[in-house]
């Protein structure tokens, strides 16, 4: 990440199992670099990402409980079941985060929005 010091501003942190797993310490070289973070999962934020907008997986959830009942008791074959996904989503912030940066927080993001603590 040196090679970009400099020349970026923020950086977009994909959801991949190589990210996810290295993510503290993505998160601890960019704090120290000054270059904030954000994805697209709760769950970094609390580690430490500025923000992310994505969805729920308690919604994801239910959706693969009832793909789970259709398969399991009424008898769905499935590969000829459409694949689903949940349409809701949800905006999570780290107001630390936005402190550390000196970024103001929009206010509408403080009633949209859910704070997730470090």
């Amino acid at each position: 990440m040196n090679g970009y010091v400099g020349r970026i501003d923020i950086l977009y942190a994909p959801t991949d199992a190589t990210i996810q797993s290295a993510f503290p310490m993505l998160i601890r070289t960019a704090n120290e670099l000054g270059i904030p973070v954000f994805n697209c999962d709760e769950g970094t934020v609390s580690e430490g990402a500025l923000f992310s907008v994505g969805f729920n997986y308690a919604d994801l959830g239910r959706i693969s409980a009832d793909m789970a009942i259709e398969i399991l008791v009424k008898g769905e074959s499935p590969p000829e079941m459409p694949i689903r996904q949940t349409d809701t989503y949800q905006l999570f912030y780290n107001s630390a985060q936005f402190d550390r940066y000196g970024l103001p927080l929009p206010n509408a993001w403080k009633t949209q929005g859910v704070e997730v603590a470090r």
